[in-house]
């Protein structure tokens, strides 16, 4: 007995090592669950769920596909029995799974994905169906699961959604989310975070489609990046703190390079705001808000339960734009970009900042672009101050904002009719402390009609935008920084694959591997030192960071700077051809900065490589390429600060959201 318990726990410990482990094949069509030999691929097994009795943790089961009409879906679910298994779709297309109400299964079994107490999971190139749009199940459930991934594959069909109920470090990863549900909201979140969904990931997805609304957040520190979300039925995106029901709050999300568009335009009466935001302490940066039925975003209480506050949120670097109308009909509706709603004055909206976004043309019939209502802008009175600066605020006519019931010490100054607001000049005099460097000037991008927010090289954007926030003391070879706001920045949470912002301070490049957001002080990668004052930033192009979603490139303008025959693209841009000279497309300008004669970076030598021009050789040049960047156009903040560049990798990752690669 004794040899063999010795001889089974070889075989355990061999088939676990990293070097062994096993991939067993499924194939719906000529499988055989009494295969001898499943993981060869001519001997494929029958079914999913008998692989699960084979694999352990570390092996792989992967899932027949075929493109021919009359291969046989899978009509079962992947409910994962072993931890750290991967589940991959294989052959000549996704794998079909026909997820289909069963008496036999609980609800929570009525799934194409269910992960229970699972973690380390893995679900790859599949494709869930809903056969009917009556089907009352989901696409994928996780309960109290950790640490897994669903990554390229499509959902489609019946009326289904992907809730995280409780688990962490959860990533979903370009997928595609298409759902059937039809003209009537009936009260259905397409995708929804729960109380106890925290440190999660969704990023790179489609999402088209939603009834009450596509995404709902209800937990913490979960990250929603670099998707594309839709819905013509009513909203696209909301956080919410639901206080009253026990449950801890809805913050330290980060929303960042989304684009929301072409939602709350049909059947709608433009009562339905795009990105609704309920709760507090969240950050919204950089996303793409344009073309919506709805007001762009609107910070509000719940419309149940206690009064909730809703403060300390950072909507920066953002752009608003043509919310409020129907482009497909022309029907305007009286609503705005940003709305900004303390009902009456008895919720709190302390401490919310408004700063560096574009918010343009939205709802034309009235010129307002951000509207104030319920007192929350009230300059003094230390209980319900909101920041606006440093945003370009433009409509065809005028650039406007409105305020519903201005405090009595500003009520002469902006005080007007709706229908004709008050100026960004007055509310700047009114309140000083508060609004402040605002612009009135159209941000000249590239092409918004067809959803290019690039600004061109003449905007009046660029280099026009606030630094965020700035040390309050000096510090000599730090890695801890005190910061006045620590508010603006995210340090990963820990979630796989994702990184801390990359940050500048002063004119140091660092990465955030920490954030203290009680104590206000940023953690980085690297000794700092840095004086009191100095300002702190996410990183730009440039001398200041530009206003609005993107930096402007040379390097990805569309245009022939330095006309040499190519046109200065990097080659992931909407349109042009790649130019040589544009080998990094976040420099701000292209050309032989390393054969220009000029001393760029301030090294007391001049740029040159030592090719034809002439110069003094810079040893930051030698063996460089014709078109090398150094000193100060190497992201316009010398070679040395190069490292801005990979921090500004987003922008790449935003084109995705433009181009999004067929999921057949």
């Amino acid at each position: 007995m004794r040899t063999l318990l010795v001889v089974l726990l070889a075989l355990v410990v061999s088939h676990t090592d990293a070097g062994e482990a096993a991939t067993y094949y499924v194939d719906s069509d000529i499988g055989d669950n009494g295969s001898e030999d499943p993981e060869d691929p001519a001997t494929p097994l029958e079914t999913i769920a008998f692989a699960n009795t084979l694999v352990s943790a570390g092996d792989a089961i992967m899932i027949k596909g075929s493109s021919d009409p009359g291969f046989p879906p899978y009509y079962e679910p992947i409910v994962p029995t072993t931890p750290d298994v991967t589940y991959e779709g294989w052959g000549t297309a996704r794998p079909q799974i026909v997820h289909q109400s069963n008496a036999a299964f609980t609800a929570a079994q009525n799934r194409c994905i269910w992960l229970k107490n699972d973690d380390y999971v893995v679900v790859k190139n599949i494709e869930c169906n809903g056969e009917t749009s009556a089907f009352s199940g989901g696409y994928v459930l996780f309960q109290t699961s950790d640490y897994n991934e669903i990554r390229d594959c499509a959902f489609i069909g019946g009326r289904s959604g992907i809730g995280i109920q409780s688990g962490e470090y959860n990533r979903i990863i370009d997928n595609l989310v298409d759902p059937d549900l039809g003209p009537a909201p009936s009260g259905l979140d397409v995708i929804t975070f729960s109380t106890d969904a925290k440190r999660n990931l969704f990023e790179g997805n489609e999402v088209t489609d939603g009834e009450h609304g596509t995404l709902r957040i209800q937990g913490s520190m979960n990250v929603v990046r670099n998707n594309r979300l839709s819905n013509p039925n009513g909203r696209v995106f909301e956080i919410v703190h639901e206080l009253a029901l026990g449950h801890p709050p809805a913050d330290r999300n980060v929303v960042d390079g989304n684009e929301m568009t072409g939602s709350a335009v049909l059947g709608q009466t433009g009562t339905v705001n795009v990105f609704q935001l309920w709760a507090s302490r969240n950050l919204v940066r950089r996303n793409l808000i344009h073309a919506n039925g709805g007001t762009g975003i609107k910070l509000t209480r719940k419309t149940s339960g206690p009064v909730l506050p809703v403060e300390d949120n950072r909507i920066v670097h953002n752009v608003f734009y043509a919310n409020g109308q129907d482009p497909d009909n022309g029907i305007q509706f009286d609503l705005a970009g940003f709305h900004l709603q303390s009902a009456n004055g008895t919720l709190s909206m302390e401490g919310n900042v408004l700063a560096n976004n574009v918010i343009q043309d939205n709802n034309q019939t009235s010129d307002v672009q951000i509207l104030i209502d319920g007192q929350p802008l009230q300059s003094g009175t230390g209980t319900q101050e909101t920041v606006i600066r440093s945003n370009a605020i433009v409509d065809t006519g005028s650039a406007r904002i409105f305020i519903e019931d201005p405090p009595d010490y500003c009520e002469d100054q902006v005080t007007t009719p709706p229908q004709s607001p008050a100026t960004i000049a007055d509310y700047e005099s009114c309140f000083p402390s508060l609004v402040s460097g605002n612009l009135g000037t159209a941000p000249l991008f590239v092409d918004a009609a067809n959803g290019d927010f690039r600004p061109q090289a003449g905007s009046a954007t660029r280099d026009a935008g606030a630094f965020l926030t700035t040390t309050v003391l000096a510090g000599t070879d730090q890695t801890d920084i005190p910061v006045e706001d620590a508010g603006y920045f995210f340090d990963g949470f820990g979630i796989p694959g994702v990184d801390g912002d990359t940050i500048r301070v002063g004119i140091e490049v660092r990465v955030v591997t920490a954030v203290d957001y009680a104590n206000h002080i940023l953690t980085v990668d690297a000794p700092t030192t840095f004086a009191q004052g100095a300002t702190v930033t996410l990183g730009y192009l440039g001398s200041s960071p530009d206003i609005g979603a993107f930096e402007y490139s040379e390097c990805n303008d569309g245009v022939d700077n330095d006309n040499d025959g190519d046109v200065d693209w990097d080659g992931g841009s909407p349109s042009g051809s790649a130019d040589p000279a544009c080998p990094d497309p976040y420099r701000e300008d292209e050309g032989p900065a390393c054969d220009d004669d000029v001393d760029n970076d301030g090294d007391n030598k001049i740029d040159w490589d030592g090719g034809p021009g002439g110069g003094t050789k810079d040893g930051d040049c030698l063996n460089k390429p014709w078109g090398y960047s150094e000193g100060g156009s190497s992201c316009g903040l010398g070679f040395e600060l190069a490292p801005l560049c990979a921090g500004l990798l987003w922008l790449r990752s935003a084109r995705r959201r433009r181009t999004i690669v067929e999921r057949g």
